[in-house]
């Protein structure tokens, strides 16, 4: 069908494929459109468009764009205002556009921060999270300090000893002071108060003697077999405690240990 260009937009052809519907113009365009497009303007061929329902058209074609992007991550994971932001904006839509579509939904409740922190805080929980690492983590995700501050971080000394109690387990091949560097640290790194950590760790994790010396007597049997190549029997003795005493042993428990070992000294 030929146009003549008198300055005027028309319809060419209204094409319905599927749920979408493709709108060619008189000028060249082509816009992906939905049937709701079509029924608000009143749109068929050879009608003539303004320069601003064409503006309109297009926005709104924009917008059911978005709004069907925003629907297709809902669907598949939560998230938050902030984050839908972001992913729709990754995709190149306006902001103008990305505002109406994160106020649409937060009219149908498919966004909202609040029910959000509740699901993330059974989350974290699940993960043995503690209060700092939960607040940077929605801080992140554009929670607001509000909601945060709202959130109930008491019992953290019953929650403490139950990740420690949970932690010990994985170090008992350790000797006391790299086992409690260890879960000391993983503790901090989960989020938890250092100053509480260091004062429960203490409460529960009790040096054991004979358990010390028994894991000393493993290390020392590998690393004798190791250093041996490297260094004289009469320094071997001495390289032998330098390491162990790094690896956190106490001086007494190693002199202790090394008697049962013969370094053929001069």
């Amino acid at each position: 069908m030929h146009f003549e260009n008198t300055g005027k937009v028309l319809i060419a052809e209204l094409i319905t494929k599927k749920d979408k519907v493709i709108l060619k113009l008189s000028n060249g365009e082509s816009l992906e459109i939905n049937e709701d497009i079509v029924l608000d303007y009143f749109l068929y061929v050879n009608k003539e468009l303004t320069v601003k329902e064409l503006q309109e058209i297009k926005e709104s074609a924009q917008t059911s764009s978005a709004l069907n992007a925003a629907y297709s991550l809902l669907s598949r994971s939560q998230y938050t205002k902030k984050e839908i932001r972001q992913r729709l904006q990754k995709k190149n839509y306006k902001d103008k556009i990305v505002d109406k579509v994160i106020q649409k939904l937060l009219n149908l409740g498919y966004l909202n921060d609040k029910e959000y922190v509740k699901d993330y805080l059974l989350y974290a929980q699940g993960k043995g999270y503690g209060p700092r690492k939960i607040k940077s983590e929605l801080i992140k995700k554009g929670i607001s300090d509000n909601l945060i501050k709202e959130i109930d971080f008491d019992n953290q000394d019953l929650e403490i000893a139950k990740q420690i109690d949970k932690t010990i387990l994985k170090y008992q091949i350790y000797n006391y002071r790299t086992k409690f560097t260890k879960i000391y640290n993983h503790m901090v790194l989960l989020g938890f108060d250092a100053e509480k950590v260091k004062d429960i760790l203490e409460t529960k994790l009790m040096m054991d003697e004979d358990q010390e010396e028994d894991i000393l007597r493993q290390e020392i049997s590998k690393l004798i077999n190791k250093l041996e190549r490297k260094y004289k029997a009469n320094e071997l003795k001495k390289a032998t405690i330098a390491y162990l005493m790094k690896k956190g042993y106490k001086y007494d428990t190693i002199y202790k240990v090394l008697k049962e070992y013969d370094f053929h000294e001069d």
